[in-house]
């Protein structure tokens, strides 16, 4: 779990995405109509201070 915290996120495959389609799909889960897809940005600092 704290990879997550390693890396900000950016939304998009070019990661220049402003919203986030969260529209579901047809299924008993309720899957996601469209896949949500994040690029991982390094930090400088990868374990921030607040850790």
């Amino acid at each position: 779990m704290r990879i997550i915290f390693c890396f900000d996120w950016k939304a998009g495959k070019d990661g220049i995405l402003a919203n986030v389609d969260m529209d579901e799909g047809p299924g008993l889960t309720l899957p996601r109509a469209n896949p949500l897809i994040f690029v991982p940005i390094a930090r400088l600092d990868p374990l921030p201070s607040y850790m």
